[in-house]
């Protein structure tokens, strides 16, 4: 006849054994919503800013294009300035030129980069707010997920 062993009480179990594991893979794939949210986002924007040029890929501020003519000039000679020749301090930021310097240095420098580097930055951005919710404590999955789609 087989023994029969008393159930433990809650109080004895540890914490950390009543509270379920948690599912990196579930956290991770719930991540998609407010990713594909986002791109959505951009791919609409996107069209419509190209269906008013034509096509054509334009800035709105003049800022994006001082950057590029200054990460082009540091990528191929070296010179943090708006022209080969001299140093010139036209930038409102500092890191950014160096950013797409060094983006150009490996892709060349195609006026795509600043636009897909913002993407990623966005994606980037939208990971460390969904972090930060679960770090917090933000209770169901789909609550932290359309949160940390409207984050920024």
């Amino acid at each position: 006849m087989p023994t029969l062993v008393p159930a433990a009480s809650p109080a004895s179990v540890p914490v950390d054994r009543l509270a379920p594991a948690p599912r990196r893979g579930l956290r991770l794939t719930a991540l998609i919503f407010p990713a594909a949210l986002y791109l959505l986002g951009v791919c609409c924007v996107l069209a419509a800013a190209l269906r008013g040029t034509q096509g054509r890929l334009v800035y709105a501020l003049d800022d994006t294009y001082i950057h590029m003519a200054i990460a082009k000039n540091l990528a191929a000679h070296g010179v943090f300035g708006v022209t080969s020749h001299e140093f010139v301090s036209a930038s409102s930021s500092i890191l950014w030129p160096l950013l797409l310097a060094a983006l150009f240095k490996v892709f060349g420098p195609l006026a795509v980069i600043p636009f897909l580097a913002q993407i990623a930055i966005g994606m980037v951005l939208l990971w460390f707010s969904w972090e930060t919710l679960n770090r917090a404590g933000s209770p169901p999955t789909c609550t932290r997920a359309a949160c940390s789609a409207f984050w920024f």
